[in-house]
């Protein structure tokens, strides 16, 4: 397992499961979760769904996928199922990578996911009917290996801890774009693998 996501109602978490490259949702009973999922969706073999983020009416989850370096679009309703790829990375990278984490803006529109490798985080328009997907852009994040990104509650920051060059660093959203510009200086921290803004 490497990521787990509640629904907003709390009933409900989904299990990113790299290993069986599934994604699973297990009841919450009182006790904690349900043992067996009550639904499982596949994700295509070796793509290695690693993280993943819910849109508020829990009818879409966008899972980054690890070993593709995809961001599939799967729906949660039925029927259930993938809905839409793209890469994470530009036509012409060459190079080793692994996508890491996915953020969905708090305007449930903006998709953000990071490159280790490439260094960058992918922005994309998240849709709700087909292409399901737009491409945007790319920031490059200026530290190797961006594990975590998040987003602060306002939408108005993005932030990226850059493991391998230990610091994180704000990124200040332009809304109309989804694009973002540097903020500030790195902030240093060793070794940065999870970010969680707090209210």
């Amino acid at each position: 397992m490497h990521y787990a996501a509640a629904t907003g109602d709390g009933a409900w978490v989904y299990l990113c499961d790299l290993g069986t490259d599934t994604i699973a949702r297990h009841q919450v009973r009182p006790d904690g979760l349900a043992p067996a999922p009550a639904r499982e969706l596949r994700a295509r073999p070796g793509a290695g769904p690693r993280h993943l983020v819910l849109t508020a009416d829990g009818t879409l989850a966008a899972v980054a996928e690890e070993l593709s370096n995809t961001v599939a679009v799967y729906a949660l309703d039925e029927p259930a199922g993938e809905r839409a790829r793209a890469s994470t990375l530009p036509r012409d990278w060459r190079g080793a990578n692994t996508a890491s984490a996915i953020r969905l803006h708090p305007n449930g529109e903006l998709l953000y996911a990071a490159n280790r490798g490439h260094d960058s985080i992918a922005v994309y328009r998240l849709r709700h009917a087909a292409p399901w997907l737009d491409p945007v852009g790319f920031i490059e994040v200026g530290g190797r290996a961006p594990r975590d990104i998040a987003l602060t509650p306002d939408g108005a920051f993005l932030l990226a801890a850059s493991q391998d060059d230990h610091f994180i660093r704000a990124w200040r959203i332009d809304p109309a774009t989804g694009l973002a510009h540097a903020q500030g200086e790195p902030y240093p921290l060793a070794s940065p693998a999870c970010l969680c803004p707090l209210p």
